[in-house]
């Protein structure tokens, strides 16, 4: 490691550079290889990244994107089925077309995004704010959307069958046509 001791090396474990850049990836030392490939892969997804940047690590096997900044992001289409973005920010994103199916985004931040006809089916949005948030024709089935914020939310012909909506914020949300059978209030 050059001039640097490994008890500085270790003190910075969990601190950011002069450039603002995450500093958690463990010494080498401390950890197998593969540890340390896979620390680095996950400090690299909590950063700001872009729709390209999320594609192309989702396209090579990666599928941990938690509290990854993605607010404005153009993910049309996108497959992103059983990604974990648990407390990601997809706030005013646009996700038209996309496959969410089994994926977690739990606490994360979905305000304002457009999630015209994407599939949760099974995903997991307990505790996500999904204030104001475009969900027409979106396929939400058995998706756990337990404490999630929806006021406002536009859920018109949504299918929200076999859901888990308990605790989840419904004011002011438009659900005309949608599908509400078998779920959980």
């Amino acid at each position: 490691m050059g001039s640097v001791s490994e008890d500085a090396a270790r003190h910075s474990f969990g601190k950011k550079n002069k450039k603002g850049h995450h500093l958690n990836t463990p010494p080498l030392w401390e950890t197998s290889r593969a540890q340390h490939c896979q620390a680095k892969r996950y400090s690299w997804a909590m950063k700001n990244m872009t729709a390209e940047e999320l594609l192309a690590a989702y396209a090579a096997g990666e599928r941990n994107f938690s509290e990854a900044d993605l607010s404005g992001a153009d993910l049309i289409d996108a497959n992103l089925s059983e990604a974990n973005l648990t407390g990601a920010d997809l706030s005013r994103a646009c996700l038209v077309g996309a496959d969410l199916s089994k994926a977690n985004l739990s606490r994360a931040n979905l305000s304002r995004a457009e999630f015209n006809d994407v599939i949760f089916v099974g995903a997991n949005l307990s505790g996500a704010d999904l204030t104001g948030a475009d969900l027409s024709r979106a396929d939400l089935s058995r998706a756990d959307l337990s404490e999630a914020n929806l006021s406002e939310a536009y859920l018109v012909e949504a299918n929200l069958e076999g859901a888990d909506l308990t605790g989840a914020n419904l004011s002011e949300a438009n659900l005309d046509g949608a599908k509400l059978d078998g779920a959980i209030r």
